[in-house]
């Protein structure tokens, strides 16, 4: 009987264990404001499996939330040295460049990130920024209807979408939006506001038309 390859598999089970609950309690802590304790974990996780990206993402992730933006920036660095792909890391330093008024390093970040995973909630929310900050609007609709394949009863991401749509005068394809957007929520507010500005800027270009 081999006891010794199964003392290996309990011990990395154990470990792997260890590693997953520090990671969680350090992303908790983090969700709650309590960023001592969530460097604390994410430190802690980070010994138990150096070769992981995920603790590094979220010291970064931590050090943002205390304005250490050199350092936050590094962490991401050095996860994507472990996980060339990762979509968080890249949405972190991308929230680095944003933070110091790089935005169109930002923007081609936060894309790539999205590029890896197009579900990514605060990347995506980045690209808004970032491409209505350079009038790039194409980018913006672009990823919103990425992430809309995925979650196409998404309200707030329709309505970002129609809202898009409309600062482009794109008024046909805002109003197919909104009208997405009304089988989920009928009573969208906001949605209800945009499309008041809709009509009213509709009736205007006809009333253009009429005239010419």
């Amino acid at each position: 009987m081999n006891t010794e390859g199964g003392a290996v598999m309990e011990h990395t089970s154990l470990e792997e264990l260890q590693f997953d609950i520090y990671q969680q309690l350090g992303e908790c802590y983090t969700f709650t404001g309590d960023i001592d304790k969530a460097l604390e974990h994410f430190h802690t996780a980070r010994k138990l499996m150096p070769t992981s990206e995920q603790p590094l993402i979220g010291i970064g992730t931590s050090l943002i939330q205390q304005k250490k933006f050199l350092e936050a920036e590094q962490c991401f660095h050095e996860a994507l040295a472990l996980q060339p792909h990762s979509d968080r890391a890249l949405a972190g330093l991308a929230l680095v460049s944003q933070e110091a008024g790089r935005i169109t390093e930002s923007l081609s970040l936060y894309r790539q990130a999205m590029d890896e995973n197009p579900t990514n909630l605060t990347a995506l929310m980045g690209v808004i920024q970032t491409a209505y900050a350079l009038e790039r609007f194409d980018t913006a609709i672009t990823y919103l209807r990425a992430y809309l394949e995925h979650y196409p009863a998404n309200t707030k991401i329709l309505y970002c979408l129609a809202g898009t749509y409309f600062k482009q005068q794109q008024y046909e394809k805002c109003r197919e939006v909104l009208d997405q957007l009304f089988i989920f929520n009928p009573d969208h507010p906001e949605a209800r506001e945009l499309l008041t500005m809709l009509q009213r800027a509709q009736g205007y270009s006809y009333a253009q038309c009429n005239s010419a």
